[in-house]
C-alpha cells in the first residue's frame, strides 16, 4: 500500500506533497469553526492541543516544501509565518460565530507549536543529513524514488 502512495506521489509530486497540508488546514479550520459540543473531548489542555495541531501543520509544510538536505531557516520562518497567519485568520472567524470567541492567547499556542514543528524538522533533517553522510543510510526513502536497501543518494 505504501509503495502504491509512494509510485503515486513520483509521479504527482505537487500533490503528493500539498495534499497533506490542505486536508490539515481544512480539519484545523472544521475544529476552530464548528460548534464546540461537536467536539470530541480533549484529553490534554487546551493550548497544548493548539500547539500540537499546529506543530503538525508546520511540520506538513516542511516536508512538502524542503528540497535540500539541510533546510533553510528562512523558509523555516516563513512556515511559522504562514502558520501564525492561518491560526490568527481562524481566531478572527470565531470571533464572528455566535458559539466561538477571539483568544489571542489560542494565537500565541498556535505560533509556538508551529515553531516547534519547524525546529524539530529542522534538526531531524540536519541529524540524517549527519546520518547519511556518515554511511549509515541503512534502508530510507528518498523523493527519487520508494525506499530501497542502502540507496545513497
Amino acid at each position: 500500500m505504501l509503495r502504491s502512495i509512494n509510485r503515486w506521489g513520483l509521479r504527482h509530486p505537487g500533490w503528493y506533497y500539498s495534499l497533506p497540508v490542505v486536508v490539515w488546514a481544512l480539519l484545523i479550520a472544521g475544529g476552530s469553526l464548528g460548534p464546540p459540543s461537536r467536539m470530541p473531548p480533549s484529553i490534554v489542555n487546551d493550548k497544548v492541543s493548539h500547539g500540537l495541531l499546529y506543530a503538525v501543520f508546520a511540520g506538513l509544510m516542511m516536508h512538502g516544501w524542503v528540497r535540500a538536505a539541510r533546510p533553510e531557516l528562512l523558509l523555516g520562518l516563513c512556515v511559522i509565518v504562514i502558520s501564525a497567519a492561518w491560526g490568527m485568520y481562524l481566531e478572527v472567524l470565531q470571533h464572528m460565530t455566535p458559539y466561538r470567541t477571539f483568544d489571542l492567547l489560542d494565537g500565541l499556542a498556535n505560533t509556538i507549536g508551529a515553531g516547534l514543528g519547524v525546529t524539530f524538522w529542522i534538526v531531524g533533517a540536519v541529524w540524517l543529513s549527519a546520518r547519511d553522510r556518515r554511511g549509515n543510510a541503512g534502508t530510507r526513502a528518498t523523493r527519487d524514488g520508494p525506499a530501497s536497501e542502502g540507496s545513497a543518494s
